[in-house]
């Protein structure tokens, strides 16, 4: 398939409420009701495509030339209350010191063409509200409508003189910073991928009807289902992670209470212990030693990693997971049998192994998450491999399924049945 033959064949899944596009041998009509008829010929669609395969960069996301970046724009404004129409009007800032302009607005007709060739497929309806209001302010084309309706808003930056990439995102990263802090907003650069669509979907997948719901069976522990309702309801992907890994670090001091308590105990009534010889007692308190730390203020800490092994092992039904990532996503085991995300390969993991080598299992599931764990919470420079927000939230996005499976058990484990 050529790529006009791909572009027209991708238009034909974009469902917009209120307008009709018709394609005829040599030209697209999209017809707005209340609003007016816009037509794209051929011809201005394969100019386009000649410029788009310039393109410096993979990805719907981003436009990149010498002296030409555009990339999009996402609003994440909490709750998006009380927001300035700053995405609803053009917003132009010049910098005449160093000839570079910065322009907030819907995106320009090659990033829309852009787009609809590299997104793999449109679902849902698209809404032509904002149309009516533009429409009447603003001289706009066939891809100006596509564009709005898809919600494509995007900043450019055009500069007089050729500049990297690597400069281009940094002078996007200032300029957005600017905004966030004057402004008080929330605007971030859409990541190459869909992060926030992968989230959208793991939230819906149990899909039901509320009147089709039964009446809760069990009582669950308050907090608990709190950090399960912070996950379920942010759009942030490290919040989301890090919502679920405390439903879980919630039993760490237990769990490691009663595993110490258990093996000192073990020890203590060992046929081979005797409270009468010197090196019994000096291997015993070496082992507790071993396995807790001392902190200046006095307090015992213990392995937060081994802790998280003796959660997983205790109160989760890995079969049960298993069968929930297949339902969700048949790739996932696969992934994380063969793929690791900021951890070693000490976290890779076969799910299909859970029978025969359950420990094995469940110490690198552990060391998966707490090593995700590490690289979102913690940033020093030189300390190793570290979360870098929106450019890495595709990635963690695959984890999320197995950290939500996890935590589901672990909130029902911890449950009580109403009498």
């Amino acid at each position: 398939m050529d790529t006009l033959s791909n572009f027209i064949s991708k238009l034909k899944t974009v469902n917009i409420r209120g307008a009709e596009i018709v394609f005829d041998e040599n030209k697209i009509s999209l017809q707005v009701s209340e609003v007016g008829t816009y037509t794209l010929f051929h011809a201005d669609i394969i100019k386009l495509i000649s410029i788009a395969e310039k393109n410096k960069v993979e990805g719907n996301c981003h436009l990149i030339f010498p002296t030409f970046y555009e990339s999009q724009i996402i609003d994440v404004s909490e709750g998006r209350v009380a927001r300035p129409l700053l995405l609803e009007s053009k917003t132009l800032i010049e910098d005449q010191e160093n000839n570079i302009t910065y322009e907030l607005f819907y995106g320009s007709h090659l990033f829309v063409l852009n787009y609809i060739l590299k997104t793999a497929e449109f679902k849902g309806i698209y809404a032509i509200y904002r149309l009516r209001r533009l429409a009447t302010t603003t001289d706009l084309g066939f891809l100006d409508i596509v564009g709005v309706c898809l919600g494509l808003r995007t900043l450019k930056i055009r500069s007089t003189a050729p500049m990297k990439i690597t400069e281009f995102k940094s002078r996007a990263k200032a300029f957005l910073f600017n905004v966030n802090y004057n402004v008080g907003v929330s605007l971030i650069e859409s990541g190459a991928g869909d992060s926030n669509d992968k989230l959208m979907r793991l939230k819906r997948y149990r899909k039901s009807r509320i009147q089709d719901i039964d009446p809760p069976r069990r009582i669950y522990i308050d907090v608990l289902v709190d950090h399960f309702l912070m996950a379920q309801s942010s759009i942030n992907i490290m919040a989301v992670f890090l919502s679920y890994y405390h439903i879980i670090e919630h039993f760490f001091n237990q769990v490691f209470d009663e595993y110490l308590v258990h093996s000192v105990k073990a020890r203590l009534t060992s046929s081979s212990f005797s409270y009468k010889k010197s090196t019994e007692i000096r291997k015993l308190i070496r082992y507790i030693q071993g396995q807790t730390k001392v902190e200046t203020d006095g307090r015992l800490v213990y392995s937060e990693l081994q802790a998280l092994y003796l959660v997983l092992d205790k109160m989760v039904d890995f079969s049960l997971v298993s069968d929930e990532l297949d339902q969700y996503d048949l790739t996932l085991k696969d992934y994380y049998k063969t793929s690791v995300f900021l951890v070693s390969d000490k976290g890779k993991f076969n799910l299909q192994d859970i029978s025969t080598t359950k420990e094995v299992v469940i110490r690198a599931i552990a060391n998966r998450i707490y090593g995700l764990r590490n690289a979102i919470v913690h940033s020093k420079e030189g300390g190793g491999d570290v979360y870098k927000p929106f450019i890495d939230d595709n990635s963690l996005a695959k984890e999320i399924p197995l950290l939500r499976f996890i935590a589901e058990e672990v909130i029902r484990f911890n449950s009580r049945i109403i009498e």
